[in-house]
């Protein structure tokens, strides 16, 4: 489902091929990743390659040490949550346009960096601790069933954004003028 072969681990970069690809791999096609319940996900990089798909299962989380890369447009299944939280200092960044169910940015030490693309986030963007430098590049999407929203007042919440944010909303039934 990915490369290394083995199940990832804060100091592991991780590849993600994308969905065609699996499919054609011998002896035994694969399939794209999923963190199901009981467990997380941990890795240092990640990189989704043109048509990757990668699943969260609600409640369950994949925490990013290092970068975070998607070659074209990305748009996680299920209600997961993709935690950065690189604990060293410097400068952790995001690449490619990602459709986020949550977000959370968890670094003390550290700025969470969005470098290009449109980061969309349909659920929350949870500012658990240090900066995160939006860039002009966050969405907050809402549909009928769901509104994108900031957590930044939850307990022990002390993180902040800066730049600009884009909040789309939904308005249900007819409108008239």
């Amino acid at each position: 489902n990915w490369r290394p072969a083995v199940v990832p681990t804060a100091n592991h970069d991780v590849y993600i091929p994308s969905t065609a690809d699996l499919a054609v791999q011998v002896p035994l096609p694969g399939v794209d990743p999923a963190i199901l319940p009981g467990v997380n996900g941990i890795t240092h990089s990640i990189y989704f390659y043109t048509g990757a798909n990668i699943t969260i299962t609600g409640g369950q989380m994949l925490e990013v040490k290092g970068d975070f890369e998607a070659q074209s447009t990305l748009n996680i299944q299920g209600e997961g949550t993709v935690r950065f939280s690189r604990t060293l200092p410097g400068q952790q960044r995001i690449f490619g346009s990602t459709t986020f169910p949550y977000l959370n940015s968890a670094n003390p030490n550290s700025t969470l960096s969005i470098q290009s693309g449109m980061q969309t986030i349909t659920r929350a963007l949870q500012l658990s601790d240090g900066v995160l430098q939006g860039n002009g590049r966050i969405t907050l999407a809402s549909d009928a069933l769901n509104t994108g929203l900031i957590d930044d007042f939850s307990a022990g919440y002390t993180g902040s954004v800066s730049g600009n944010i884009t909040s789309n909303r939904h308005i249900a039934g007819t409108r008239g003028y």
